[in-house]
């Protein structure tokens, strides 16, 4: 009778063993779809972050009296920031899925063709909170330009 015993014990020891590996490599499969997705959902947003950054910047450097303003561009919202001394003015807009930038003189005609991508993005807006409060959108995250110059940019 102990003889019988002792052979159920190597194949239910075999069949433990592989139950207990199995549920390993299915939570390391687990853990690693969920990593991924993590990791790709950060680089999403410090993308996002990245051209809000960009873009206050871009706005903060053109501070002057009239010198920003929001137009309707091809696909929404346009940022446009003049330089009255030089007569050019730098558009951004989206274009085909891309926030895009276009360097070109003020009277001349909006071809996202000439111009230069600075991120993928889905949406873009841009509109006045204040006389002197820009807030820009990209893909649904915010952030706001002060603007220190008097009038602001809105007209």
């Amino acid at each position: 009778m102990q003889r019988s015993a002792d052979r159920a014990t190597p194949a239910f020891s075999l069949a433990l063993f592989a139950l207990m590996l199995g549920c390993i490599l299915w939570l390391t499969a687990l853990g690693a779809g969920l990593y991924g997705r993590l990791a790709a959902s950060r680089s999403a947003n410090d993308q996002v972050r990245a051209t809000l950054g960009y873009l206050v910047t871009r706005v903060r450097s053109s501070d002057a009296a009239g010198a920003v303003r929001v137009e309707e561009g091809p696909e929404g919202d346009m940022l446009i920031l003049a330089d009255r001394e030089s007569g050019y003015e730098t558009r951004i807009y989206l274009s085909d899925g891309w926030l895009v930038e276009q360097l070109c003189a003020a009277d001349a005609a909006t071809d996202p063709a000439a111009a230069q991508p600075v991120a993928q993005a889905e949406s873009f807006s841009a509109q006045w909170a204040r006389s002197t409060l820009l807030r820009v959108t990209v893909d649904g995250k915010t952030a706001d330009a002060a603007l220190r110059s008097a009038g602001g940019g809105a007209a």
